[in-house]
């Protein structure tokens, strides 16, 4: 979106490829999490980049209303990895990391 080519442009250099991988995973999950496909939707969507940023959801085709409750959650899964998570309800989320055991 706009906006967010605007937020992309004011960061750091250093800072944007990890800005723009956070966007792009909470688009994607808002976006599947609403069962819309993502070749029309990416524009109509605007999240924040900066990856800690604790209200992510900007607004959906200009409009703060079509957010409508929807939560978005986003997470390092180590140094290397991003994953958003989106869903609609109450902001009730509990992450825990899983240690595989050997056989």
């Amino acid at each position: 979106s706009p906006a967010e080519q605007a937020e992309l442009r004011s960061m750091p250099p250093a800072e944007r490829p990890d800005a723009f991988i956070s966007g792009w995973t909470r688009k994607e999950a808002f976006i599947k999490a609403r069962g819309e496909s993502i070749l029309g939707g990416l524009a109509r969507v605007t999240v924040s980049l900066r990856p800690t940023d604790l209200r992510p959801l900007r607004a959906v085709a200009g409009s703060r209303e079509a957010l409508g409750g929807w939560q978005l959650h986003t997470m390092a899964i180590d140094e290397q990895y991003l994953a958003s998570v989106c869903w609609q309800g109450p902001a009730d989320l509990s992450c825990r990391r899983l240690v595989s055991q050997p056989p």
